[in-house]
C-alpha cells in the first residue's frame, strides 16, 4: 500500500516537473554592472528536450512575452537526443527571436546527437545567435 502511494506521488512529481513552466525571478545587484543594465531583463530557458507547450509553443511564448525580456538565453538541451525532432525547437526559436535577441549554447543532448552540423543548418534559418562551446566533459 505504501509503495503504491510512493509510486503515485513519484509519478505526479515527475509529470509536474516535465509539464509545468516555472518562472523564477532573480534580481542581480552589483556595483560592477553599468547603469545601462538597470532594469535589464533576461529570460533563461534550459533543458526543454523537444517539449511542446501548446500549438506553436504558444503557452511558453506567452510567458516569455509577459516577462518583457531584453535578451533570451537558451542554454542547452533544447533537443532531446532520444527523440530527435527539430520542429518544436525551430518554432520556439523563431518565436523567441521576434521577442528579443536570442542566444543559444549547446548542451550535452545536442552534442550526443552527432547531428550538430545539421542542427546548425536548421538554425541558420532563424535569427538567433549560436554561441560555440566545446564538447562538455
Amino acid at each position: 500500500m505504501i509503495s503504491t502511494f510512493v509510486l503515485i506521488g513519484l509519478f505526479g512529481f515527475l509529470y509536474c516537473e516535465n509539464n509545468f513552466i516555472v518562472v523564477t525571478r532573480i534580481a542581480v545587484e552589483s556595483e560592477r554592472l553599468p547603469d545601462a543594465f538597470d532594469g535589464y531583463r533576461i529570460v533563461h530557458l534550459s533543458d526543454l528536450h523537444n517539449k511542446e507547450f501548446g500549438r506553436d509553443q504558444q503557452h511558453l511564448v506567452a510567458i516569455i512575452e509577459g516577462q518583457k525580456p531584453d535578451l533570451i538565453a537558451i542554454t542547452g538541451d533544447i533537443i532531446d537526443s532520444r527523440r530527435y525532432n527539430t520542429e518544436p525547437v525551430l518554432e520556439l526559436v523563431r518565436r523567441c527571436t521576434q521577442i528579443a535577441p536570442t542566444y543559444f549554447v549547446t548542451g550535452n543532448h545536442e552534442w550526443r546527437l552527432k547531428k550538430l552540423e545539421v542542427l546548425k543548418e536548421c538554425w541558420k534559418r532563424t535569427a538567433f545567435t549560436y554561441c560555440k562551446m566545446r564538447m562538455p566533459l
